[in-house]
């Protein structure tokens, strides 16, 4: 399975819709809806993990296949809402043969919901 790819079920079932990687453009997209909601009614930390996470793999497979995210901190700033469009946009950080470290903004317009510092390690050869 490639991330962001049809076979990702994991990725769709969220509503996450995927774009090529380029620069300056969110490479995930997603509509905030009930059912990423928490108890106290905002986006749930593990949608925007989730988001994130696949904004990242997704980069980081265009430059080396078969790379999974080894360890990711997520930073939450301010809640995402029902209703709200967030875009995701990746930038590397640091790019390597076998360990890269990318940095992954959620926007909400010019408001800045979360961030996260992810390394991924390439697992295998595709």
């Amino acid at each position: 399975m490639t991330p962001g790819s049809a076979t990702d079920r994991f990725g769709h079932h969220l509503g996450l819709r995927s774009h090529r990687p380029r620069a300056d453009q969110p490479v995930v997209t997603l509509e905030v809806t009930d059912h990423h909601l928490n108890g106290a009614g905002i986006a749930h930390g593990g949608v925007l993990f989730s988001a994130l996470d696949q904004a990242i793999a997704i980069v980081a497979n265009d430059a080396q296949p078969g790379s999974v995210l080894s360890t990711g901190t997520i930073y939450c700033h301010r809640p995402a809402l029902a209703g709200d469009h967030l875009e995701i946009f990746v930038t590397a950080i640091k790019t390597g043969r076998r360990l890269s470290v990318y940095e992954g903004r959620v926007m909400c317009e010019s408001r800045l919901i979360a961030t996260m510092v992810g390394q991924t390690m390439a697992a295998r050869s595709v």
